[in-house]
């Protein structure tokens, strides 16, 4: 039988962390001692040295709260939730159908991380680039996965207030929930010169396991090279790419 090693401090640690994670509004040690069992003098040194530690902070009223520390680690564990030996290919085959450049995004606090790029064909260099982060109403990756996060992730990128770069851009925020209702009902998004004058996407989500936005996928290239009556065959090539990597992660619609 196989010996299991457990480190009965690390263990509260882990369950007091994910007890307040997972609170709305924060705990205080009281709730944290009843609801979960533990001695009083357990949960206060346990607390304490998570404060310490950066992953936990007490509020004005005496409550406990996790921190950005956490979703930071969370965002750095993301990018290592998928195999780029099989997400790759699968892009490089999408930029070989369409020319296009190809990229895959994580969704991140309320922006894009670009987890992958695939060059394409027409020579030009887009200059977003792998790690960088790009505001999420002003690209079809971005609105890809707004569309699909949860009501509370929405309404924090709402707060944070929607960049204008563009004439295009839409950041008024009853067109923009209008704009992502439609996203919802075709399944994938469309960028209309709303990032970069004359460059057009097409984005599209991923899903993990539990049906939470993962991230997306998306091709951009020059308006002049995307006609409008060209979207709806290209969308298509990117909505069966970005099932097929959330097959990958676990997601079974």
């Amino acid at each position: 039988m196989k010996k299991s090693y457990n480190v009965p401090a690390v263990e509260k640690a882990v369950l007091i962390l994910e007890y307040i994670t997972h609170s709305e509004g924060g705990r205080s040690l009281r709730d944290i001692h009843t609801d979960l069992n533990i001695a009083k003098t357990t949960v206060f040194s346990t607390l304490m040295t998570l404060t310490e530690c950066g992953f936990v902070r007490k509020s004005s009223d005496g409550l406990y709260l996790p921190t950005l520390k956490l979703t930071m680690l969370g965002a750095k564990a993301r990018s290592f939730a998928y195999d780029s030996n099989f997400v790759r290919p699968r892009l490089e085959v999408l930029r070989d159908k369409t020319g296009f450049t190809v990229f895959f995004c994580a969704y991140d606090k309320g922006e894009l991380f670009v987890l992958e790029k695939i060059d394409g064909f027409s020579g030009v260099i887009f200059q977003t680039n792998v790690e960088q982060r790009k505001h999420i109403n002003t690209s079809g990756s971005g609105k890809a996965m707004a569309a699909f996060i949860n009501p509370t992730e929405l309404q924090a990128v709402l707060d944070k207030g929607l960049k204008k770069l563009t004439e295009n851009s839409i950041c008024e925020e009853e067109a923009f929930l209008q704009h992502l209702e439609e996203i919802r009902k075709q399944g994938y998004a469309f960028d209309d010169n709303e990032g970069e004058m004359g460059v057009r996407c097409i984005g599209a989500p991923v899903f993990m396991y539990n049906g939470i936005v993962y991230g997306a996928v998306s091709v951009s290239t020059l308006s002049e090279k995307l006609l409008l009556s060209d979207v709806s065959k290209y969308a298509t090539m990117v909505q069966e790419v970005a099932e097929d990597i959330s097959r990958s992660l676990g997601y079974a619609p």
